[in-house]
């Protein structure tokens, strides 16, 4: 009987221990699941977008009564494009192809002689683009491909006025920065030079050479 009692005396200390020790664990909460990793941005897609910029440059004369003399003015018009971009990889290609119209030229009267007037009112390109994504949002890129433009030329020498219009054709080089501030809209800022080549005025009697440089920001949407 004495050993009886001993073994349950035990056995009620040994559960009274466990039954502390447990009392003492910390309480689990609830096990919640980490929420998924947001996907990259890719700027692979098409997009389409507007844009307005200055430009200024040269019209030179190779041969006829104008003078050459330096061209100036702003515009605005629109995109649209396609860039591609492997997964896993910082380079993108693209495509883009834009219209602008605007108002790039000079006019002056000469006293006494009349006056003269260039101006650019359309002008457009289509490039190839390759650029670089230094965050996973922002792209640098050069880009280069054909430009052209529509000009009018006019002089009036106070007794008789003509004008002429020409389509110069030749090619565009630049570089640029692109940001998506979100999924589908990006901005970004260009810089463009276009050699437009030689065309001829009048018949045949003049022919000018022009060149531009332009700085344009612009506004796209992406279509992922």
């Amino acid at each position: 009987m004495k050993l009886t009692k001993t073994l349950t005396t035990f056995g009620i200390l040994a559960l009274s221990v466990s039954l502390a020790q447990a009392a003492d664990l910390p309480v689990r909460g609830p096990i919640y699941k980490a929420a998924p990793l947001a996907s990259a941005f890719s700027w692979t897609g098409g997009y389409i977008g507007v844009h307005g910029g200055y430009a200024w440059g040269n019209l030179n004369v190779e041969s006829g009564g104008m003078g050459g003399t330096d061209i100036k003015g702003g515009f605005g018009g629109g995109q649209i494009g396609y860039n591609w971009q492997s997964p896993g990889s910082n380079w993108v290609m693209g495509l883009e192809a834009d219209v602008s119209g605007g108002d790039i030229g000079f006019s002056e009267t000469i006293l006494g002689l009349g006056s003269e007037s260039s101006r650019i009112n359309v002008m457009g390109t289509a490039r190839g683009r390759l650029g670089f994504v230094v965050m996973p949002q922002t792209l640098i890129y050069g880009t280069g491909g054909l430009a052209w433009a529509r000009n009018k030329a006019e002089i009036n020498d106070g007794f008789v006025a003509e004008s002429s219009t020409a389509t110069h054709i030749g090619w565009a080089a630049g570089a640029g920065i692109e940001h998506a501030f979100a999924r589908n809209w990006t901005v970004k800022a260009e810089y463009l030079h276009t050699d437009l080549g030689s065309e001829s005025y009048f018949g045949g009697v003049t022919v000018l050479k022009a060149d531009t440089d332009q700085v344009r920001v612009g506004i796209n949407y992406l279509f992922h």
